[in-house]
């Protein structure tokens, strides 16, 4: 009687260990990417990766300075097409595209290069207070001239520094500025101004104060101010 139930077991259970590996190899798909990592030179551009997946999957890009050229939230199997914007700055960067069904994840690497920064070094020699950049015309205080140069305490612990002109017209206000500067901080001021539509910094690194005077440098946009430390 055991005999006959053992013989009666043993197909059912052959059946359920096919029946479970059948819809394991439903289950599991899969997902490859014809890249793994990218290198990138600083100006960037558009570039196009081969997927293999055998369902519909998604991406994720987690880095601002890559994007997609498309808007889709699913994609299927094919060439994705993504852009990597200009480098502005002098350190290399890394960025990530997910790509992810629902049962794999592949993860496409961008490495790119920092840009050569031309300017700084000739922004460092300059030693009037004003504005420089090196893509726009300098606007720098003239003693003596049409020219004001106002330092003042708006509120306890920051200043703001203009520098206006009468003839012509135009103005350079950096407000919001630590009275503790020192060499190495980083600082975002507000910057009012009405010498370019180019200048559009968000913040600015203290390289160097002597001699009662304040380098401040934008490298993104190659900006620099110098102010005065009264």
């Amino acid at each position: 009687m055991k005999n006959k139930n053992v013989l009666i077991l043993v197909p059912a259970l052959i059946f359920l260990l096919v029946s479970c590996r059948e819809n394991e190899d439903i289950a599991t798909g899969s997902l490859q990417i014809s890249e793994t990592e990218l290198e990138i030179e600083e100006e960037g551009g558009s570039f196009t990766v081969e997927v293999t997946s055998t369902s519909d999957f998604s991406i994720t890009i987690p880095d601002s300075w890559i994007y997609l050229n498309s808007e889709n939230d699913i994609y299927s199997s094919g060439p994705v097409s993504f852009s990597v914007a200009q480098n502005k700055g002098t350190d290399n960067r890394t960025g990530y595209l997910v790509f992810k069904n629902l049962d794999d994840t592949d993860t496409l690497t961008i490495k790119q290069k920092g840009s050569v920064d031309m300017f700084h070094d000739t922004f460092m020699e300059y030693s009037g207070p004003g504005l420089y950049g090196q893509n726009l015309e300098s606007f720098t205080y003239k003693e003596f001239s049409s020219q004001y140069a106002v330092r003042s305490y708006t509120e306890k612990g920051v200043f703001d520094y203009s520098i206006l002109s009468t003839e012509p017209a135009k103005y350079l206000v950096i407000k919001n500025i630590p009275s503790d500067i020192e060499e190495g901080d980083t600082i975002e001021p507000d910057i009012l101004q009405n010498i370019s539509s180019k200048i559009k910094p968000d913040s600015f690194s203290v390289e160097k104060i002597s001699e009662g005077k304040i380098w401040l440098y934008n490298e993104y946009d190659r900006l620099g101010i110098i102010i005065t430390e009264e």
